[in-house]
């Protein structure tokens, strides 16, 4: 994006008007203020509509992104794919981070997209932010991103960045537990070891740990040309339950749930108790026998 100076701000507006013009499916809005500044600006396109309503149910909203010398917010709205692609639902540019301006950002996308609110939303840590989305979004369930998580525990916790120990039973906490119970077990061995209890950071990550989930990276174009000219090869004869994956799932996914079949193979299950017409099983792999689960 080139820099905005003078009268390169109503460039911009004229270039989305035009497109607009141009193209019914397109929607934008701009935002100015008393002195009829731009000072907020979001945009979508006919594609980015079609992706949302398809796969709108999961969205990351990042603000990390900062462009130009007047130090504009650019605030892309994300989703993945059955591809497990990136897929752009819309962009904007924004002039701050506060609770106002994600309002009026968040009600505009709202309304570009026919009221249609996704089910899950991904963002850094920001209260301002979360503030926007429980007033905006209300009944979408909002959690962060670990990759935020984790890049702050390395430029916010003072000594302990250079503790490659401590790094790694941070991303322990956010990566590697496979229940709760383990997690519990060693993210408070963790704060006891380096004596975080009073620690308002870590006091607060814990509070919200229910909010930490992951982000992705993938390419959609290589993807989906592998899936239209390719059919998956498997290490199991494609017959029966892998027969009918390799029909139904995309490649990406194909792979991931073949995983999950090879770990279904080594896993023992056994009857843990009885309550009327219901079982509950103890379910563990044969190799790693510290990953039991209950169900």
């Amino acid at each position: 994006m080139k820099r905005l100076e003078g009268k390169d701000t109503q460039a911009v507006v004229n270039m989305l008007i035009k497109r607009g013009e141009e193209d019914p499916t397109f929607y934008f809005r701009v935002k100015v203020n008393e002195a009829n500044q731009v000072i907020s600006m979001f945009w979508r396109d006919g594609m980015m509509q079609e992706d949302y309503d398809v796969y709108g149910d999961v969205c990351v909203f990042d603000t990390t992104f900062r462009t130009n010398k007047y130090n504009l917010v650019c605030a892309p709205f994300v989703g993945v794919n059955n591809h497990w692609s990136n897929v752009m639902f819309g962009c904007a540019f924004i002039a701050d981070e506060k609770t106002h301006t994600f309002v009026w950002l968040l009600e505009t996308f709202l309304e570009s997209m026919g009221g249609k609110s996704p089910i899950t939303i991904f963002t850094d840590q920001d209260q301002a932010m979360a503030n926007a989305i429980e007033q905006v979004f209300p009944n979408t369930r909002h959690r962060l991103c670990l990759w935020h998580l984790q890049k702050n525990a390395v430029s916010r916790f003072g000594d302990l960045k250079a503790d490659n120990t401590f790094k790694d039973t941070f991303k322990k906490c956010l990566y590697r537990c496979y229940n709760e119970e383990e997690f519990e077990t060693t993210w408070f061995d963790m704060i006891t070891k380096y004596n975080l209890q009073n620690h308002d950071r870590f006091t607060n990550l814990y509070t919200i740990k229910e909010k930490w989930l992951d982000r992705w990276r993938y390419q959609e174009d290589q993807n989906e040309y592998d899936c239209g000219n390719a059919l998956p090869k498997s290490d199991f004869p494609m017959v029966g339950m892998i027969k009918h994956a390799a029909n139904v799932y995309t490649l990406t996914l194909f792979r991931d749930f073949e995983k999950e079949f090879k770990y279904a193979m080594g896993c023992i299950s056994n009857v843990n108790y009885i309550n009327g017409n219901f079982f509950g099983y103890k379910v563990q792999h044969e190799s790693w026998p510290e990953h039991t689960a209950i169900m």
